[in-house]
């Protein structure tokens, strides 16, 4: 019973610290950013799929408007024209490649679901092995 328990209390501190980390991973990240990161004019695309900016003497397009979304930052190989900035953005002085156009995952969760799923789904299996490893009496039942 002991070990049991035991392995119960495993599987329920891994998945605590998974789900703290899926949901409160991008509100920190924003505390982060608005910290630590360079707040830089950028233009978002004509069809609002986008942005693009200048870091660090090289032209970025990226389509991760806040860090529920993942990073798909890629640098140009040429520049098209930097346009008119009518934005700011959030890139990381060490890698412009980590960038976002706002800083906004604790009031706009539109974009969680990637994150907030497989947390319900941790939740969900850890509750399951809780509820099937439990040891059962001779008669089948539950102890």
């Amino acid at each position: 019973m002991n070990r049991l328990l035991r392995f119960n209390a495993a599987v329920w501190f891994i998945v605590g610290i998974a789900v703290i980390w899926l949901l409160a991973g991008p509100p920190l990240m924003d505390r982060w950013a608005a910290l630590k990161w360079k707040n830089i004019p950028c233009q978002i695309s004509a069809d609002k799929s986008g942005f693009s900016f200048s870091a660090n003497g090289g032209r970025y397009a990226s389509s991760r408007f806040n860090f529920w979304q993942t990073n798909n930052t890629m640098k140009l190989a040429f520049d098209n024209g930097s346009g008119q900035s009518n934005a700011t953005c959030w890139v990381s002085p060490a890698d412009p490649l980590r960038a976002v156009q706002r800083l906004d995952a604790t009031t706009d969760w539109s974009n969680s679901g990637g994150r907030v799923v497989p947390a319900i789904a941790l939740l969900v299996a850890a509750a399951l092995i809780t509820l099937f490893s439990s040891p059962k009496r001779k008669g089948g039942e539950p102890a």
